[in-house]
Order: C-alpha cells, then structure tokens, then sequence
C-alpha cells in the first residue's frame, strides 16, 4: 500500500515503504521512553512497537508515584501508516511525535476513560550513535530466522531439539543446516 512515506528518499527494499525484509511475524520496531524527577516522587514509561507483519500498532503509558500509586493504559490497533503527517504516529488517544530528528521527541497521551493524560517532551543531552546490531552464534553457524529459537529449544531428554532430515531453511543461499553445501543425496551443489 502507498503511504505518505513512499514520498521520502529512504526506501530499503525494491517495495512500498509499510514492507519490511523477513516475513516472521515477531518483527518488530520499538519506541521505549522513560522519565523521572529527581525527587524519585514521579516515573513515567511510555513507547510503541510497530508489528507490520501483523498489520498492529501498539502502545502504553505507566506513571508511578512515591508511595505505590500507579496508573497504566495500553492501547492497540491495526496498522495504518496513512494516519497522520510524517514523524506522527498515533494509536488511539496515543501520539508520538519526532520534533526534531534524532534530537526531540514528544509523547501525547490525551484524556481518555482510563484517567491517565500527559504530555512528555524529551530532548537529548549527548550526540545520536548507531547501536551496534546483535550477532548470534548456533554450534559454529550464524543462524537465519526461527534457527534461532532452536537452539534454545530441548527435546524430552534435555538435548538440542534435531531437525528431520532435508528440513533446512534457505539462508544466504545455502540451506541452513547443511554445512557443507551437499545436497540429501551426498552430491555438491
């Protein structure tokens, strides 16, 4: 679907903009805020994530005061990048707002019937960095997808679940699980 985003220079893949590159549903983009007072009497948390393969925005707000009271509202609905200008993304009585990029940022919450409102603007105190991407590592090979999660898993006896034979995933152009790029029948490719 085009969106307003496919105006801008900065597509990654040869598709519209609300496409990202892997199919997993748990693909997720993260917006996580936190704030308090120096007094330690007030904390709030607040953030967003954005599920495309799911086609679902989510988003929350927690306020914790001195002395245990708190107050939470989540929000969640379909995806739909048409809403609202660039920088904005709003879910419900939701707003996030990019003020100046990779500087400000403000989170809205409006009244709502859960009776937490505010308003948060965060500005940043240090220069921006790129954070450096995690590297997993499965018995020598660098895992692509739901390998990953198979290495955590155990069959009944506590060894590392085994995959059937032939089940190999395509993955950099070799099917993950065949180290030695043959083919079942013992060829080379």
């Amino acid at each position: 679907m085009l969106t307003p985003h496919d105006e801008m220079l900065a597509h990654q893949l040869p598709t519209t903009f609300d496409h990202v590159s892997q199919s997993d549903l748990r693909w997720v983009e993260r917006i996580v805020m936190y704030g308090f007072d120096k007094s330690g009497d007030v904390n709030v948390m607040t953030g967003m994530a954005r599920y495309p393969n799911r086609n679902v925005t989510d988003a929350y707000a927690m306020v914790t005061k001195r002395g245990g009271e708190t107050k939470v509202v989540r929000m969640s609905t379909e995806l739909n990048p048409e809403s609202g200008a660039l920088g904005v993304y709003e879910v419900g009585p939701y707003t996030y707002r990019i003020e100046e990029p990779l500087r400000r940022v403000r989170s809205t919450i409006a009244p709502n019937e859960q009776g937490l409102s505010l308003d948060l603007s965060l500005s940043g105190r240090f220069e921006t960095y790129e954070q450096t991407p995690a590297f997993h590592r499965s018995r020598g090979r660098v895992p692509c997808g739901r390998d990953r999660e198979r290495g955590r898993q155990r069959d009944r006896g506590g060894q590392p679940a085994r995959r059937a034979a032939g089940a190999g995933r395509r993955c950099g152009g070799r099917r993950a699980g065949n180290r030695r790029g043959y083919d079942r029948s013992g060829r080379g490719r």
